[in-house]
């Protein structure tokens, strides 16, 4: 499940990627090699912190309710 700020990283991230696929294609390896190293800094790895804080967040979450249950 892609939360708001996940899907708004996904979305540019598989559209440049095809744009880099492009770039292979008709011979602009470096300009591609460049255009995809940036969308993996720029999109990827916020999808990836996004996704690893909503699980420390939900097990912080859990915690607290079992303290309030007890």
């Amino acid at each position: 499940m892609c939360s708001p700020g996940e899907f708004g990283h996904l979305i540019p991230f598989l559209l440049i990627c095809l744009i880099s696929i492009y770039l292979l294609v008709i011979g602009l390896i470096k300009l591609a090699v460049f255009t995809l190293l940036i969308n993996i800094v720029g999109n990827l790895y916020p999808i990836i912190l996004q996704r690893h804080h909503r699980m420390r967040i939900e097990k912080i979450r859990k915690r607290q309710k079992n303290k309030t249950l007890v």
